[in-house]
């Protein structure tokens, strides 16, 4: 018997077509289920036997988090889960889906793995933000962290500091520091590499920078990265995997660096990154690489 939290993007229609015979086959193995309090708000007719719970809470709830939607809910749970180390399985409801692998169709299929005890479990690195003269609040991001220029229509000016050392200076709309797992994300459309999980790095990705020169580096994962904003306009945003968006001033410095915990994702034993890569990018289709 397993305890399954479900944790899901109650927009998606898709959802409240799956969830009963989802419900259904978890409880013919007499697992414990429990749901966040949206979507239990959302489908009380079907769920009144069913624990819930706030979505903060879920973790400590259960042995494994089945995140429903695509990756945006993926990145979302990860949040949630923190440093708790439950594994998050993705069920994708939709779109690209890099961390939601698991098609619709294949649900029960990969449930059945799962209670089998025949899956891996893969770690991947998180990153952790910090603003200057605000020690007490940090931010974490499985994807990427994003200084961008915000409403502003002029570039802006960024310093960056690795390890203590002197790195670069970029006139651009913004940069991006990213993980392996947020290579394949807005760091990839930005010109920057793919790497390949669970190899740990961090990629340093200029967003339009004006010189044609300065491209995405890649540099240790256990590297300190200081960014000072030196020029610019208006009010800048610090975006967290795209979700999360703070508003920071000229002159202050963020400081990123490795956090102190991994997440977990439930990977399959059958099935590559590498599978992954060609499914969403078309590669190989039709002889053609």
């Amino acid at each position: 018997m397993l305890k399954y939290g479900i944790i899901a993007n109650t927009n998606k229609k898709e959802l409240f077509d799956i969830l009963p015979g989802l419900i259904s086959w978890l409880e013919k193995y007499d697992n414990n289920v429990v749901v966040e309090k949206d979507i239990y708000d959302a489908a009380t007719d079907l769920l009144k036997h069913i624990d819930y719970a706030e979505r903060e809470k879920i973790p400590s709830k259960c042995d494994i988090v089945l995140a429903l939607g695509g990756d945006g809910t993926i990145l979302s749970a990860a949040r949630v889960v923190g440093n708790s180390r439950v594994p998050i399985a993705g069920i994708n409801l939709g779109g690209l889906g890099f961390l939601a692998e698991v098609a619709v169709e294949e649900i029960y299929d990969r449930l059945q793995l799962i209670q089998d005890g025949d899956y891996l479990v893969e770690e991947r690195m998180v990153l952790k933000a910090k603003i200057e003269n605000e020690p007490e609040v940090s931010y974490r991001a499985l994807n990427d962290i994003v200084i961008e220029r915000g409403s502003s229509t002029r570039m802006i000016r960024i310093s960056v500091t690795v390890d203590d050392r002197f790195f670069n200076r970029y006139s651009a709309d913004g940069i991006i520091i990213a993980t392996p797992t947020g290579s394949t994300a807005y760091s990839l459309s930005a010109g920057g590499p793919i790497i390949v999980p669970p190899h740990e790095a961090i990629i340093v990705t200029p967003l339009s920078s004006h010189s044609l020169s300065q491209r995405a580096v890649v540099i240790k994962p256990d590297s300190k990265i200081k960014i000072n904003l030196e020029n610019a306009s208006g009010k800048m945003l610090l975006s967290i995997d795209g979700q999360t968006s703070v508003k920071i001033k000229n002159g202050q410095s963020i400081y990123i660096e490795r956090a102190d915990n991994n997440i977990r994702l439930i990977k399959w034993k059958d099935k590559s990154y590498f599978d992954t890569l060609r499914a969403k990018f078309n590669w190989g289709v039709g002889g053609r690489s």
